[in-house]
């Protein structure tokens, strides 16, 4: 049975409150940030240049963008919609954006899922 966004406030509340610091709220839409994921992507064949990978606006690639950028370790993240699917999608995209050895578990009303960061060297 789905979770309802209620029960999740509640919990990050709860985590909040235990953590003593405040859980950060990312939205989906265009930005700086997507634009140097882009370039990421590209630099590693990913997409084309002047494009924009829709996937890049996504929460779960920003959060996984900023995990790289900061060399963090892990990082659960709970999403209020069920991740994308497809060629060139956050679940294709997720191990690129992250870093080697980095892992990202996403939490969506469906199911939990765990990515780890690719060497692309």
């Amino acid at each position: 049975m789905p979770v309802t966004f209620e029960e999740v406030a509640a919990v990050l509340a709860q985590v909040e409150e235990k953590a003593g610091a405040a859980i950060a709220t990312l939205v989906r839409e265009p930005d700086e940030e997507h634009d140097r994921i882009n370039d990421h992507l590209i630099q590693l064949g990913i997409g084309r240049p002047g494009a924009s990978v829709e996937a890049s606006k996504h929460v779960e690639v920003k959060v996984a963008w900023r995990m790289r950028q900061r060399g963090m370790d892990h990082v659960e993240l709970v999403v209020n919609n069920e991740l994308c699917n497809g060629t060139l999608s956050c679940s294709r995209l997720l191990p690129y954006v992250l870093g080697p050895d980095q892992t990202l578990t996403v939490h969506d009303p469906v199911r939990s899922r765990e990515f780890r960061g690719r060497d692309v060297r």
